[in-house]
């Protein structure tokens, strides 16, 4: 369960006006209907800023995602630029169409922009709904950005030698997306391989068998689960978010497995070291707390406006049904062999399609559509988006084989993200 956005509400304006006070207490009730955590500021004040800072150390909790700060009266601009200054994060200041509210808000909101703060002024009643949505976005596309310098991600080989549109700079990166990344090594890997027991791989075994259908052989599955007990160990000891791991090139022709089934743990797991998106897929899931799906671009069909989309296995949660869920069999496309993943349908519904990319790792792709059917391909799971946007120029800004799909329109958070990281936004 992903925790709610932490937004601070912060009332300011002339204290002696009784209608400024009730205005302040029916846009905080309005607040408390949406999907945040909110702290707020009891003590209304305005003019001198002499009181911010006692106030802001009088509160228990410290770290927020966001800050609302709520102008009730004229003469509140060098309060709400004290506030904003003193938290540094994603402010949105909402003025009301009374009392010069939005001629002060209007002040504070142009000297914090040219400083480099990042405002969004609003101008609404206090009991306006529309308030409510635009801050969930705001707030949710806040903590993902903050919560993104914070991830940490392994990678055991390196970016498969077939994603060439991708740079393998772990630096940049950092820069770019905010993940920490750690490499491990490949002796590391032997080496907790080795400390697998044998009864703990019996009992994962049983434990599969005993939850799902299984479609592959014991000695395929045993392997499969041994290694997904040993990527466990290593998650668990590194305090890892995600794992990107080279897996046909590397992985499989060396252990004759593949990460598949860490999707039953329901782990961020991407295959190929993209660790690009695993970045990716760790800002998605703290915008909605969905764990996203890694998959290829297939085909797409101009006329129809559908995309398809395959790749090996998906995090269990996306499952349509899980009483569908079975372990089966997927062949290396060099039939170099067969591995075990996990099967299933995805749910239908809308989607986000997002690929983060770029020689400077700084752009994003993305498109919204209707996940509409899970077909099979290659063993793997195909599903099949109608898109709401243009198939037609998604194709032509098709920027490599990997994208992400996550449910909902998450676009609004993601200009957001792009916005305050610098990074190029292209939509069809």
């Amino acid at each position: 369960m992903t925790p709610r956005p932490r937004v601070l509400f912060w009332p300011l304006g002339n204290p002696e006006i009784e209608t400024a006070q009730e205005d302040a207490r029916r846009a905080l009730g309005n607040l408390k209907q949406a999907n945040l955590d909110i702290t707020s500021i009891e003590r209304m004040t305005w003019w001198e800023p002499t009181e911010i800072s006692k106030l802001a150390r009088s509160l228990k909790k410290e770290e927020f995602d966001l800050v609302l700060i709520f102008s009730a009266t004229h003469g509140t601009v060098r309060c709400i630029t004290a506030v904003a200054k003193r938290y540094k994060i994603p402010t949105i200041i909402w003025a009301i169409p009374l009392r010069y509210s939005l001629a002060t808000s209007g002040l504070a909101s142009s000297y914090l922009r040219e400083r480099g703060y990042f405002v969004r002024l609003l101008c609404n009643e206090p009991t306006d709904e529309k308030v409510k949505i635009e801050v969930e976005t705001v707030a949710r596309a806040a903590r993902a950005n903050k919560e993104s310098k914070e991830y940490k991600i392994g990678i055991i080989g390196i970016l498969s030698p077939l994603m060439i549109s991708l740079p393998y700079n772990l630096a940049l990166l950092k820069k770019r997306l905010g993940p920490t990344t750690i490499e491990i090594s490949m002796p590391s890997l032997d080496r907790t391989l080795k400390s697998v027991k044998g009864r703990d791989v019996e009992n994962a075994v049983t434990d599969i068998e005993a939850r799902y259908p299984v479609k592959v052989s014991k000695e395929m599955l045993a392997k499969a689960a041994k290694f997904q007990l040993a990527v466990r160990k290593i998650v668990k000891a590194n305090k890892l978010d995600a794992i990107a791991l080279e897996c046909w090139t590397n992985i499989f022709p060396k252990y004759g497995v593949n990460p598949c089934l860490g999707h039953l743990d329901d782990l961020v797991v991407g295959c190929e070291g993209d660790v690009v998106s695993m970045s990716g897929a760790l800002i998605l899931k703290a915008i909605n707390g969905v764990n996203p799906y890694l998959t290829d671009i297939l085909a797409v069909d101009e006329k129809k406006n559908m995309i398809e989309l395959s790749h090996c296995a998906a995090p269990i949660s996306l499952a349509r049904d899980p009483s569908e869920i079975k372990i089966s069999d997927r062949t290396d496309k060099r039939s170099a062999g067969k591995t075990a993943f996990v099967n299933f349908s995805l749910k239908a519904g809308p989607v986000t399609l997002v690929r983060f990319y770029g020689m400077n790792l700084d752009k994003i792709h993305m498109t919204f559509g209707d996940l509409k059917s899970t077909g099979n391909y290659w063993g793997g799971i195909s599903p099949v988006v109608e898109s709401k946007g243009n198939a037609a120029e998604f194709l032509k800004n098709i920027s490599g084989n990997h994208y992400l799909i996550t449910y909902g329109d998450v676009r609004p958070e993601l200009r957001l993200f792009a916005e305050w990281n610098g990074l190029q936004v292209r939509e069809d």
